[in-house]
C-alpha cells in the first residue's frame, strides 16, 4: 500500500518541476489619451532591461490600446511608449504586472516662410517643394506660390529636418532641434548651371487616367541621359544638359510612346506629356500544337508560317524537302540536299570563310549595341545563369535569333522581349536597328531590370555643394533622384534601437504566452487529479 501511494506522490512532484519550468511572466497593459480616456492605437511599446538597458521586444497597440510581453524572469523592466506626434511616457514595471500609460498629443503649430532665387535679383521661386521630416521619415510638405511662400503644420516640441527642393535647383535643408511655437524659416536656392528639366504627366490613353510607374528616357542615339518615373499623379520630372533629344515612355502591359526631336534649353523648364496604349485583346493561334503562333511576336514567339504542320516551325531545322522547314523564306537553303554544292554557302570561299566571334555583354549598362555578322554568339549572365544571343540568318527585313531555346525572326525596327521570371516586367529587349549588306546587322539589347531603380527609404539628404564644373560634353546617365511628392502629414512611427516588424513582432509575443499557460494549465489540471486520488488512497487506508 506504501508503494502505491508513493508513486502518485512522485507523479505530482515532478508535474509540479514540468509547470514551474515552462511558467512564463506577463506584463501587460493598456495605453489611453489624456484628452477623454479612448484607446490610442500604433503605439510603439518597447521593453528593455531596467539594469542594463538592454532592448527585450516591442509591442504595437492595436484599436483596443492593448499591449503584453511575455518575460521569463522575475525582475525590474523598463517600458517605454512613444508614438509620432505624442508625448511619450516610461515606466518602470516587475513580472506579472499591468501597466497603465496615459498620452497626450502634442499641440500643431506653423512653419512658414518664403523661398527665394539665390541670385543679385532674389525672386521669389514658385512650385519650390517644402518638406518636413523626422528621421528621414516625411510628415509634411507644401509647395510655394507664385509670392513663395510656403506653410506646414507639424507637432511641437519636436526635433526636424526641413529641406526645400525644386528641378534645376540645388537642394537646401535646415535642421532644427526642439521646434517650440511657431518658426520663421525661409530657404534660397541656387539654380544648378547648364542643367535644363524636361517634366510632364504620363496618362493611360482610353480612361484618361494617370499611370503610375512608367519609365520615361531622354534619348540621343544609344545614349539614356535623363530616367525618371511617374508618381501615382502621372508626374515626372528628369534634369539633363540642353541639347536635342528624343523621349520615350513606357510601361508593361503598355506599347512604347516616343517623342522626337525635343528641344531642352539650359535653365529652362520643358514639359512633355505621353499617352500610352495597353496592348489590345489578341488571339493567340498554335493548330498544330508546335507551341509556335499564326500570329507571331505579339503572342511572344516567331511567327509559325504553317500552323498545320508541326515539324514546320521557326524553331525547327531545314532538311531536303522542299518546304520552308524553319520559317525564314527560303526553302531547302544552306545545301541541306547536297549535290554539286549549289550556291556554294557562307563557306564557298574556303580558308577565308568568315569565323564566328563570341561577344561577352556587360551587364553594369542598361544596355548593349552591338554590330553582329551569321552565327555569331552574344553571352550574358542573369541571376547566376547564362544565356545567349545568337544570330541565325539575316535577310533584307529580318534577322533570325535564336534566344535561349526560341528561334524568333525579328523584322528591322521591330524589338523582342523577354521575361525571366514571370512577372508583369520584361527583363531583356533585343532590338534589330539595321541590316548592313547581307549577312550583318546591329542588335541593341536592352537589360530592363538593371534600368529599375530600387525602392530605397527616404533618408536625410545633405545639402548639395557646386561643383563649379564648366564640362558641357553630354555624359549618360542610368538614374535620376525622384522629385519630392507633395503629401499630407502622415503618422509614422518611431525605430527604438532595433527594426521592429509590427505584425510579427506582435504575434511572437502573444502566442508565447498563450502556449505557456496552456501548457501550465493542462499540468496544473493533472495535479489537482493526482492529488484527489492520494486523498482518495489514504483515505480508503485509513478506514480500512
Amino acid at each position: 500500500m506504501k508503494k502505491t501511494i508513493l508513486l502518485p506522490m512522485i507523479v505530482l512532484m515532478i508535474i509540479v518541476a514540468l509547470a514551474g519550468s515552462v511558467s512564463a511572466f506577463c506584463i501587460a497593459g493598456k495605453v489611453t489619451s489624456n484628452l477623454d480616456g479612448s484607446p490610442v492605437e500604433d503605439v510603439n511599446v518597447t521593453l528593455k532591461d531596467f539594469t542594463t538597458g538592454t532592448y527585450i521586444n516591442s509591442s504595437l497597440t492595436g484599436a483596443d490600446g492593448l499591449f503584453n510581453f511575455s518575460v521569463p524572469t522575475e525582475k525590474k523592466y523598463l517600458l517605454n511608449a512613444t508614438k509620432i506626434g505624442w508625448h511619450y511616457h516610461t515606466q518602470q514595471a516587475n513580472a506579472s504586472s499591468y501597466v497603465n500609460f496615459v498620452l497626450g498629443p502634442k499641440p500643431f503649430i506653423e512653419v512658414s516662410g518664403k523661398v527665394y532665387e539665390d541670385n543679385e535679383s532674389g525672386n521669389f521661386l514658385e512650385d519650390a517643394t517644402v518638406t518636413a521630416l523626422i528621421s528621414g521619415s516625411n510628415v509634411g510638405t507644401d509647395k510655394s506660390e507664385s509670392d513663395g511662400d510656403y506653410a506646414l503644420n507639424v507637432w511641437n516640441d519636436t526635433t526636424y529636418t526641413f529641406r526645400a527642393t525644386k528641378p534645376g535647383y540645388y537642394t537646401n535643408t535646415s535642421a532644427v532641434t526642439y521646434v517650440d511655437g511657431n518658426l520663421t524659416l525661409h530657404f534660397s536656392l541656387k539654380r544648378k548651371p547648364d542643367v535644363g528639366v524636361m517634366n510632364g504627366y504620363v496618362f493611360d490613353n482610353e480612361t484618361g487616367l494617370p499611370v503610375q510607374g512608367a519609365a520615361v528616357k531622354v534619348l540621343k542615339g544609344t545614349g539614356v541621359f535623363g530616367l525618371a518615373y511617374t508618381d501615382s499623379d502621372g508626374y515626372y520630372w528628369t534634369e539633363v544638359t540642353g541639347n536635342i533629344y528624343n523621349a520615350t515612355a513606357s510601361k508593361a502591359q503598355y506599347y512604347y510612346a516616343t517623342r522626337n526631336y525635343v528641344q531642352i534649353d539650359n535653365g529652362q523648364t520643358t514639359q512633355v506629356n505621353f499617352t500610352l496604349s495597353k496592348y489590345s485583346f489578341i488571339v493567340c493561334t498554335d493548330q498544330d500544337l508546335d507551341g509556335y503562333f499564326l500570329e507571331g511576336d505579339v503572342c511572344g514567339t516567331a511567327a509559325d508560317c504553317d500552323d498545320q504542320d508541326p515539324a514546320v516551325n521557326p524553331g525547327a531545322t531545314e532538311v531536303c524537302n522542299s518546304k520552308d522547314d524553319d520559317c525564314d523564306g527560303k526553302v531547302d537553303e544552306n545545301n541541306v540536299c547536297g549535290g554539286d554544292g549549289g550556291d556554294g554557302g557562307d563557306g564557298g570561299n574556303g580558308g577565308g570563310g568568315y569565323s564566328a566571334r563570341t561577344y561577352i555583354l556587360d551587364m553594369e549598362d542598361c544596355l548593349a549595341v552591338q554590330k553582329m555578322h551569321e552565327k555569331d554568339v552574344a553571352k550574358y549572365t542573369y541571376l547566376g545563369r547564362e544565356y545567349e544571343i545568337k544570330v541565325m540568318d539575316v535577310v533584307s527585313t529580318s534577322v533570325k535569333l535564336h534566344v535561349g531555346d526560341k528561334t524568333i525572326i525579328v523584322p528591322v525596327g521591330r524589338y523582342y522581349r523577354i521575361n525571366y521570371d514571370d512577372n508583369l516586367e520584361y527583363d531583356v529587349s533585343i532590338t534589330v536597328l539595321n541590316i548592313l549588306g547581307t549577312q550583318e546587322t546591329t542588335l541593341k539589347i536592352e537589360f530592363l531590370h538593371l534600368c529599375r531603380p530600387e525602392p530605397e527609404p527616404v533618408v536625410e539628404e545633405e545639402e548639395e555643394q557646386e561643383d563649379g564644373s564648366d564640362d558641357e560634353d553630354l555624359q549618360p546617365i542610368t538614374t535620376n533622384p525622384q522629385p519630392d511628392k507633395p503629401s499630407r502629414p502622415a503618422v509614422q512611427e518611431d525605430k527604438d534601437d532595433k527594426p521592429f516588424d509590427m505584425v510579427t513582432g506582435r504575434v511572437t509575443s502573444d502566442m508565447k504566452m498563450l502556449k505557456a499557460n496552456w501548457i501550465v494549465g493542462i499540468l496544473l489540471i493533472l495535479a489537482i487529479i493526482v492529488l484527489g486520488m492520494m486523498v482518495y488512497w489514504f483515505y480508503a487506508y485509513y478506514k480500512y
